[in-house]
């Protein structure tokens, strides 16, 4: 392999890498979105004598809907970004089969 085949691989997998490290912040986000409805189920929870949210059904029905809808959102940018992870990962390990300079390079 010459060195321009070399140069080019590297800044496919620099290019790769990333796009990885954007999707592990969407994991981030995915976790953050996800966690924030439980934060406000324990808050509304404990502070449930101090107010009567839960009084009219349909109110208490609403705001927990809301915050399911926000949960499986968070769960889906979480989910979504784990698969573009793994398929990046998948790429780079072909292109390090591929190469054994490039595997030496690359951990």
């Amino acid at each position: 392999m010459n060195k321009t085949d070399e140069n080019l691989l590297l800044s496919e997998i620099q290019l790769l890498l990333a796009e990885k490290r954007t999707y592990y912040s969407l994991l981030r986000t995915g976790l953050a979105v996800f966690s924030v409805p439980l934060t406000v189920i324990v808050f509304l929870v404990a502070t449930g004598p101090k107010h009567r949210i839960f009084d009219l059904f349909w109110i208490g029905a609403l705001v927990i809907a809301a915050l399911l809808v926000i949960a499986a959102v968070g769960l889906g940018i979480f989910i979504q970004a784990q698969r573009k992870v793994k398929r990046l990962d998948r790429i780079i390990s072909t292109i390090k089969s591929e190469s054994k300079r490039i595997a030496e390079i690359v951990v």
